[in-house]
């Protein structure tokens, strides 16, 4: 069973040879690596011809583009995508790909976060879901999980069967900041099969240049974009898989009420006007979340609010 890993490169030559070390100590030879060189500057390419992997130069056209062309070149029976910056832990190519049989659609991983500035582990285990509550339940039972508990929006922790990103077209939103977001529910509700690895098997390493630490005010628009394209994909879902959509698009809200307090006059306006226009989407959603319910009685931008300010003060960055 041959592994795809895809990997985004720009300007990553501070990184990637960590990254592709990482992966060629693993005790797995069934692979197939691919990675995109998203226009880099730097020294990127010429490291990249140091080792045994099939690299697509394109025009620096960001990670979503680049992750979209990995997978139209990508031979393997399922994907793995990874960042430049980040790490594999030690055998845990060969850990994960024992669960997958060709039957399981999507394996979820969990994964550690370090901070490089500051030499400092962020966390070591980023879910309190367990295999045991995910590997012998039905696929509804499993959609009912992921809604009580939320994984990130993040592409990488997943292997994923190839036929099933092609056949539901599972590309990512391109000349968008907030594509993993929009891409991940759609994946998990595309699933039949879902399976959870809970070693943490990837590192997941932040830093002051990562992409998901800076933001501009294109974030928001998109994030507000990305909530328009999550409700019209979610009405021709079943009550399950619509409510795990739901409470996806409520984080990306989230996300932008963190920092809403720092925005500029013009900026909020924008996302009021927003807010107003959405009202009884939000107010749909907000179902998804229970403690989120109160939102019809003390108003929907006031308790989105409230939990942004919350999570900022903890670090929790959505």
């Amino acid at each position: 069973m041959l592994i795809s890993i895809i990997i985004p490169a720009y300007n990553a030559q501070k990184y990637i040879k960590n990254a592709l070390d990482s992966i060629f100590v693993q005790n797995f030879n069934d692979l197939e690596v691919i990675v995109v060189n998203d226009g880099s500057s730097d020294s990127t390419k010429l490291i990249l011809e140091e080792y045994d992997v099939k690299v697509i130069n394109q025009n620096n056209m960001g990670a979503a583009v680049a992750r979209n062309n990995g997978l139209i070149n990508a031979s393997g029976d399922y994907i793995l995508f990874m960042d430049a910056d980040d790490t594999l832990k030690p055998n845990s190519l060969n850990t994960m790909t024992k669960m997958l049989d060709g039957n399981v659609d999507i394996l979820v991983g969990l994964y550690s976060m370090f901070n490089i500035d500051l030499n400092k582990v962020i966390f070591e285990k980023d879910s309190l879901l367990t295999a045991s509550m995910i590997n012998n339940s039905s696929i509804d039972r499993n959609i009912e999980l992921l809604c009580k508990y939320r994984l990130s929006s993040s592409p990488w922790r997943y292997f994923i069967k190839r036929s099933l990103l092609m056949e539901n077209k599972l590309f990512f939103n391109e000349n968008s900041l907030v594509e993993d977001a929009i891409w991940v529910p759609k994946l998990l509700c595309s699933a039949n099969k879902i399976l959870l690895n809970d070693t943490p098997f990837y590192n997941y390493n932040i830093h002051n240049n990562s992409v998901s630490t800076s933001k501009k005010f294109k974030f928001y628009e998109d994030a507000m974009l990305g909530c328009n394209d999550l409700y019209e994909f979610s009405k021709k879902l079943d009550s399950n898989r619509k409510k795990l959509v739901h409470t996806y698009y409520l984080m990306l809200i989230v996300g932008v009420m963190q920092d809403y307090d720092y925005l500029n006059r013009l900026e909020k306006n924008k996302i009021d006007n927003w807010f107003k226009d959405k009202k009884y989407e939000i107010m749909d959603c907000m179902n998804a979340i229970k403690i989120l319910k109160i939102g019809s009685i003390i108003g929907n931008k006031n308790i989105l609010l409230v939990l942004g300010r919350y999570l900022k003060r903890k670090n929790r960055v959505i």
